[in-house]
């Protein structure tokens, strides 16, 4: 469960970043380009309606599996760290080590429902 809650906070940050990067991404290379929000496949509302029903879900399943404040957390970061690198600031690289630090000090594990979670997971993705 704690995997399922990961994904959704995962997706739910990459939709909402995404979001609002449209114009650098318009702007980018093809690859940018032709992502959904940047070529106008998704609306941007739908999106972030999708994203919202993401990050509830992301919390509903982690608090579920006891894990919902490292998801939160995760979630925190994560999308500070998407701002923060859309601006084109160098705290960027703050949030990364602090994601690495939460991943090195996660190794030794949290327990959620007699199952040993490896918090680092939460950090893997956005480092």
């Amino acid at each position: 469960m704690a995997f399922v809650a990961l994904c959704c906070a995962a997706s739910s940050v990459y939709l909402f970043n995404d979001a609002f990067d449209i114009p650098a991404d318009r702007r980018h290379p093809p690859g940018k380009r032709n992502r959904p929000f940047a070529s106008g496949t998704l609306s941007p509302a739908r999106g972030i309606a999708f994203a919202i029903g993401l990050s509830v879900a992301a919390l509903l399943v982690g608090w579920l599996a006891h894990v919902v404040v490292l998801t939160l957390l995760y979630m925190i970061i994560s999308s500070l760290y998407g701002l923060d690198e859309a601006a084109g600031g160098g705290r960027h690289l703050r949030a990364g080590h602090a994601l690495r630090i939460a991943r090195v000090v996660g190794r030794g594990g949290v327990r959620a429902s007699g199952v040993i979670v490896d918090a680092g997971v939460f950090a893997a993705s956005s480092s």
